[in-house]
């Protein structure tokens, strides 16, 4: 059962950014020039990343896949066994111009590498000639087992350049894994050359200013990478001799920065350093002086430089100076010049507090620009939050404007803590977005994008957000966060779009029975209780006392007069709704003292009402062929008085979750016989499922003991046995209810897994299936890492996995509801979380939940059901018509198959499909795009299959229907053996393409 999270996740910080602030003009965006970057998509057809060519010698293996990643849902593989092989998946970038600058990254990890490893390689290209015009390589993985790194590569395109081959590679043994590439052109006109590698006595495309008593060289003895640096050797240390290179064409206003590394031998005075100097033609207007080495002997250090073009500029002249005697080295082309995308991203710039950034200032947090704590240049931004703020969210701002939906961002901040300080950077839309947020694992929709984790006492670390910029959003801010109590530093701000709005219309479909995701998908349903005939629902002249003395009277709920008494017609309408819904599992909660009030003492006649309707439920739904899994609360409520642990009354510790010792024999012998009577004796063989209880580890202050647990299942596994009902019912548990999003490295005894991974260490000898619940999973694509722990920790056991359920999930909210559920997006991100569950090898999903009715008292009604209570005359919630599709058309039993995504140049269409036990195909189609697509659908049977299309779109929902009225066929199509039919998939939409009747 949902309860409120009290535990603080980056989650929470979705809605706490969306404050004013100056609008910014437009800035210059950098494209990612690579296509399927993140190797999300794989090729029709073939086990690579889609619009990637592989180079596979003899002993090699390149591949798409889903094993590992650093981000998404895939990476790209090379494995070899041939220590002198070069594997790699390489593209093509066209249209590349000679003295053009290119910067090339990507993410790597290991597994068993001998060699250099793995490395990227920027291959500038003659098409004419055929002939490479430069081959310029990254840093290499190494060797061992890596978790994943940043390789890093720049370089500008030599004469006779007119094509970028860009590679991803290996040299070596083992694995490894390629994920998060980057290739970009920077912006602005760029100095070439710039590790110095070309030329013979003088770095080629280079001006000197040489004084008398100076020596300046291309010296290929020292060097930090490559061949070769440039050397300043001087005698006389009054003058400023310097490489430099000017830029011409530039305009006023933009801000440039630029960075070398340098090493000095026995230096004097201020040793070497970094200028950018401002000219009018010949006319210097200013100058901007970096960092520099100081005098002394010193290895190579990184020197930077930022400067903003003042009025009236037409070039600026970047100056790598010597001041003083001996020597100084400069190298690496790191430090050619690049207009920024953020104002003042380092800081540099003081200002109230600093120039370019606004604050979001809950009242007591201090904001400072700090000069003595920085990661490069000569200042840092940080925020001092005090207790009084820890939980609200200081941030700098700065806001952008004329971004267009479907543009993909990236920004990110190096950031430094202490304390308890914590830090994350965000992406907040701006414009009329939609207020709830839907996406899939691109991060669509969210109201804030927020980097995956907050540090905490950390040394200067890198955070990275990515996300799309939402339909309807015209303008975003970046907003750099603090929490907790304590200092946060940030530096060195970057902002990049990596990928240009979505234009394309067309996708191609294809199922494939052969690659079967799950062999046995047990079913979708709902949880949900009926109560309809309960007294609190049907009579306003009662009241009760609770166990804590508080009176309840049931008109405060039902109406003074009765107007909202539940009657026949009411009762009608909810099996009608089921009906169409046609529910595969309706998961349902019992409470032991319905059933045993008095100890030994069955209520075989059913007089407790919450009973009697609870067996009239079960009865009606086996009429419509609905299987039903049994959940006894977990609560001490939920048992009778006479189970509970003596004191319980007065003392809150004793309100724990299982029975006293002494009765919890007696509770598996009441649940085994309940069983048996609602089988045996009332004929209802579809209760199939049952699980020992709710929520094991709801409460963490009183956690039930995996020992207690395990013992307790297997107790029950010999009573159901004893009674020759262990065939008939499939144990589902352990119902763990705190999972976090991002699965096994945030599971702790208080948010996840704690208690399942115990359970798994003892066997799972009972369990014939694992269920958990998560309200978490906003984001849909952590559903992969958060399902891929469990499965990968049953197998690190022996263990062969078990199925896996989900048997609660939502969106928000606390126990009694959703704020979001009566939105159109809920029942969006509902089909979007049960495609991404199937896709990760989930074997049932349960929503919760079904329909609401009232409960106890005002405030307490049901707000996560599929439609409103009577007071709102039992209108349908959007989600009704969503999960209505996803359970009627697919049936228990079926394989989960998958479906080939390509020809799509935006992965925010997906797909995955069920092949029924008699054959029949469904396949669900989502679009998470803000443009209508063409779907070329194959349904690669066979054989001929005639189609109906059911579409869940923003036109399609009724509002302020009560009915049982479902959405209806788009149409009906014959699509013949080895043939195919295009189906539209509308804007932001669901779309069911079934067989199945």
């Amino acid at each position: 059962m949902r309860r409120i999270i009290t535990v603080l996740t980056v989650i929470c910080m979705t809605v706490v950014f969306l404050l004013s602030a100056s609008i910014h003009p437009a800035k210059a965006a950098v494209y990612n020039l690579v296509p399927n970057a993140s190797f999300e998509l794989k090729a029709f057809n073939q086990e690579i990343p889609e619009s990637w060519m592989a180079s596979n010698p003899a002993s090699t293996t390149l591949k798409y896949t889903t094993v590992t990643r650093h981000t998404g849902m895939a990476s790209a593989n090379i494995y070899s066994s041939d220590a002198n092989a070069y594997p790699n998946f390489h593209c093509y970038i066209d249209n590349v111009r000679p003295g053009q600058k290119f910067q090339a990254s990507a993410w790597a990890k290991i597994s068993d590498v001998t060699g250099e490893g793995g490395y990227i390689a920027i291959n500038f290209w003659d098409n004419d000639t055929g002939s490479s015009k430069g081959y310029f390589v990254s840093n290499y993985t190494g060797t061992g087992t890596v978790d994943w790194q940043q390789l890093n590569v720049t370089a500008t395109a030599p004469d006779g350049t007119d094509r970028i081959i860009f590679s991803i590679n290996m040299h070596g043994t083992g694995d490894v894994y390629f994920d998060d590439v980057l290739v970009i052109r920077l912006d602005g006109n760029i100095a070439p050359n710039p590790g110095f590698e070309s030329g013979t006595s003088q770095p080629d495309n280079w001006l000197r200013y040489n004084p008398a008593g100076t020596v300046l060289q291309r010296q290929t003895d020292t060097y930090r990478t490559g061949i070769a640096s440039a050397q300043i050797y001087a005698s006389d240390g009054s003058d400023y001799p310097n490489f430099y290179y000017d830029v011409t064409n530039i305009t006023p206003g933009q801000t440039f920065t630029a960075t070398v590394w340098a090493k000095t031998a026995n230096a004097t005075d201020t040793g070497g350093y970094i200028a950018l100097s401002f000219w009018q033609d010949s006319t210097k207007l200013q100058d901007d002086t970096g960092t520099s080495t100081g005098p002394g002997t010193e290895d190579w250090q990184q020197l930077t430089v930022t400067g903003t073009a003042p009025a009236g500029a037409n070039k600026v002249r970047l100056g790598l100076v010597f001041h003083g005697t001996g020597n100084v080295y400069f190298d690496d082309a790191v430090f050619d010049l690049k207009i920024e995308t953020v104002d003042n991203p380092f800081f540099t710039v003081s200002g109230s507090p600093i120039a370019c950034w606004t604050t979001q200032n809950p009242g007591n947090t201090v904001f400072n620009r700090d000069t003595t704590i920085y990661r490069t240049w000569p200042a840092s931004a940080n925020m001092v939050i005090p207790s009084a703020d820890a939980l609200q969210y200081p941030a700098f701002k700065q806001t952008y404007s004329g971004c267009l939906p479907g543009e993909v961002y990236q920004a990110t901040v190096y950031a430094k803590t202490s304390d308890s300080g914590k830090a994350a950077i965000a992406f907040n839309w701006m414009g009329k977005v939609p207020e709830i947020d839907w996406y899939g694992y691109d991060d669509i929709r969210r109201l804030s994008c927020t980097s995956s984790s907050l540090i905490q006492n950390s040394n200067w670390t890198q955070i990275t957000v990515t996300g799309v910029v939402p339909n309807g959003a015209d303008s975003f801010e970046i907003a750099l966060v603090g929490n907790g109590q304590g200092t946060v530093y940030f530096d060195d701000v970057t902002l990049t779009r990596t990928s240009a709005h979505y234009t394309g219309s067309t996708a191609t479909l294809t199922a494939q029975p052969s690659s079967v995701i799950t062999n046995y998908f047990y079913g979708f349903g709902s949880h949900g209780e009926y109560f309809l005939t309960c007294p609190f629902n049907i009579d306003h002249t009662q009241s009760y006392t609770d166990w804590d003395g508080q009176t309840y009277y049931f008109k405060d709920w039902l109406g003074n007069n009765g107007e909202y008494e539940v009657n026949d017609s009411d009762r009608q309408l909810w099996k009608d709704k089921t009906a169409a819904i046609k529910p595969h599992i309706m998961r349902i909660f019992f409470n032991y003292d319905w059933w045993e009030h008095t100890q030994d003492v069955y209520d075989t006649a059913l007089t407790t009402p919450d009973l009697k309707d609870m067996v009239d439920w079960i009865t009606y739904l086996k009429s419509i062929g609905t299987d039903v899994l049994i959940c006894p609360w977990g609560d001490w409520w939920g048992y009778p008085e006479w189970m509970r642990e003596p004191g319980w009354q007065t003392d809150p510790s004793k309100r724990v979750r299982l029975p006293a010792a002494q009765y919890r024999d007696d509770m598996i012998i009441s649940l085994v016989d309940f069983i048996d009577f609602l089988r045996n004796t009332k004929g209802l063989t579809n209760v199939k499922y049952l699980t020992l209880m709710n929520e094991p580890n709801m409460d963490y202050n009183h956690l039930v003991s995996a020992s207690d647990l395990d013992s307790l299942n297997n107790d029950l596994v010999t009573k159901l046995t004893a009674k020759g009902l262990r065939s008939a019912i499939h144990l589902v548990g352990i119902d763990d209810s705190y999972h976090s999003p991002q699965g096994g490295g945030e599971r702790t005894i208080n948010n996840g897994g704690y208690l399942l991974d115990q359970i798994v260490d003892l066997g799972l000898g009972w369990l014939d299936s694992i269920s958990v619940h998560t309200y978490m999973h906003q984001n849909t694509g952590w559903l992969d890492p958060f399902i891929k722990y469990d499965f990968d920790y049953q197998q690190s056991k022996g263990i062969t996995p078990k199925p896996y359920w989900i048997t609660e999930f939502g969106y928000g909210g606390s126990t009694f509801g959703s704020t979001e559920n009566g939105k159109y997006e809920y029942g969006l991100w509902m089909a979007d979380f049960t495609i991404t569950a199937l896709k990760n090898k989930a074997a049932s999903l349960i929503n919760f939940y079904y329909g609401a009715q009232y409960l106890d008292r005002v405030g307490n009604e049901q707000k996560w059901g599929l439609w409103k209570n009577k007071r709102d005359n039992w209108v349908n919630r959007p989600g009704f018509y969503s999960w209505s599709l996803i359970n009627r058309y697919t049936k228990p039993g079926s394989q989960v198959i998958s479906v080939d995504v390509s020809n799509n140049t935006s992965y925010k269409l997906d797909s995955v499909a069920f092949k029924a036990p008699d054959g029949k195909l469904t396949m669900f189609i989502i679009n998470r795009s803000g443009n209508d697509m063409t779907a070329t659908i194959y349904p690669n049977l066979g054989r001929s299959g005639t189609f109906n299309s059911y579409k869940y779109t923003h036109t399609s929902v009724p509002t302020n229907s009560n009915t049982a009225t479902l959405i209806g066929s788009s149409g009906s199509v014959n699509v013949p053996s080895g043939g195919s039919t295009n189906v539209t998939v509308p804007y932001e939409s669901f779309v069911v393409f079934t067989e199945i009747q």
